[in-house]
């Protein structure tokens, strides 16, 4: 159970070590639900997202959203206690000599001042012996508690005779308030109780919980390393490729990034801003050229060269990968017009864009009243023709539209 599931990365972390596994999220934000739920569809398939939270009993609430840091959102948020606690990490990380952290943790009050800007919303709360009831579970091997201060509340809301269907939880809890109540259930309900704080969170009141119910076969190690290769996904989980197929099947090719680079993280200033001077330039595909074939796929690949300013093209490098957009491209295309005399559009162009596939693409006839100018010299005068004409008819609704708008 992954209660208090924000965006959905335990659970996609779990769908991948305990695959297959049936996995129940609990999350009350609906401004979280779009990203939560496409999360799940990528990366966790097994898992049902539950739009409430949960609490001792059902009931309404009012719910604080930071939209500038939804990870500290809660019922009990409060703005200046959740700005402490990113101070804190902040100084942790600079002490740990994490890089960039000292500089962001000098200027975190002003680089903080606006996230903590709070949205109240009404939510729904369930108990969650309730859920477990209607859902038939007779067994939750993992309970993930992340609910900023609400812990108490959801573990309430467990009935007794449902505590012996939990083998192990992990609550991450205030340690001044919750501590000693939040134990004392656990050890209560036949739990081996484990209480810990991250370093990162050092001066802060933030630590987590640890409970493995007694009998049920796993065991406390304290201390021990993690065990067994922890999975991830292929690296990189998204190529320049799948991004590209993506964004052209949602935007228009005036809109879609002429280049992809793939980064680990972004480069920032010491305000907390991209550093767009430290940003690796586009660099083309560093796999060995294949030179063109034939005419066709020479003349093409001599015009883009020309268009931009390259020494030498591919039959299989990508237009866009090699700094090509859309004003370039409007060149390429009239290039093609006046040497080639092909009938393609600008559209086309964007989906057609190596050396190899435009060739192709040109060598085959727009339809089968109009062949290419390679094949029939004939059928590129009608082609001619036929672009005159609908010039000319642009040309006399744009006259008759200017008449109309000045009468």
């Amino acid at each position: 159970f992954d209660v208090g599931g924000n965006i959905g990365l335990f659970s996609v972390y779990a769908s991948l070590v305990a695959k297959p596994s049936r996995i129940f999220v609990f999350e009350p934000n609906p401004h979280l639900h779009p990203i939560l739920d496409a999360n799940l569809a990528a990366y966790a398939p097994s898992a049902t997202r539950f739009g409430y939270g949960l609490a001792e009993r059902e009931r309404e609430a009012r719910f604080t959203f930071f939209p500038g840091f939804s990870l500290l959102s809660g019922l009990y948020a409060d703005a200046a206690t959740e700005k402490s606690v990113v101070q804190s990490f902040l100084r942790n990380q600079a002490r740990a000599g994490v890089e960039g952290a000292a500089a962001l943790a000098e200027d975190a009050e002003r680089l903080l001042a606006e996230r903590f800007t709070g949205e109240e919303i009404p939510v729904r709360l369930r108990a969650l012996s309730d859920l477990i009831a209607e859902s038939g579970v007779e067994r939750i091997h993992y309970l993930k508690v992340n609910v900023e201060k609400a812990e108490l509340d959801v573990l309430r809301g467990l009935r007794a005779e449902d505590w012996r269907r939990v083998d192990q939880a992990v609550v991450e809890i205030d340690l001044a308030e919750h501590r000693d109540p939040i134990v004392a259930m656990f050890e209560e309900h036949d739990f081996d109780v484990y209480v810990e704080q991250d370093p990162l969170l050092a001066r802060t009141e933030l630590g987590y919980v640890y409970a493995v119910r007694r009998g049920s076969g796993r065991t406390l190690d304290v201390g021990a390393a993690p065990s067994g290769t922890v999975p991830t996904l292929r690296h990189p989980f998204l190529s320049p490729e799948e991004l590209r197929e993506h964004v052209a099947s949602r935007l228009p090719a005036g809109m879609q990034p002429t280049a992809w680079v793939l980064l680990e993280t972004l480069p920032v200033t010491a305000n907390g801003k991209l550093d767009r001077r430290r940003l690796p330039a586009p660099a083309a595909e560093t796999s060995a050229r294949v030179e063109p074939q034939g005419v066709l796929e020479t003349r093409i690949a001599a015009i883009w060269s020309e268009v931009l300013g390259r020494e030498a093209v591919g039959a299989h490098d990508n237009f866009f990968d090699l700094g090509g957009h859309s004003l370039l491209l409007a060149r390429v295309h009239a290039r093609l017009r006046s040497e080639l005399d092909t009938d393609i559009s600008v559209v086309e162009l964007f989906r057609y864009p190596t050396v190899s596939t435009l060739a192709r693409r040109l060598a085959q006839p727009a339809d089968v009243s109009t062949p290419s100018s390679e094949t029939d010299p004939a059928g590129a005068d009608r082609g001619r023709d036929r672009r005159d004409a609908a010039r000319a008819r642009a040309s006399r609704r744009a006259r008759t539209g200017r008449r109309e708008g000045s009468e």
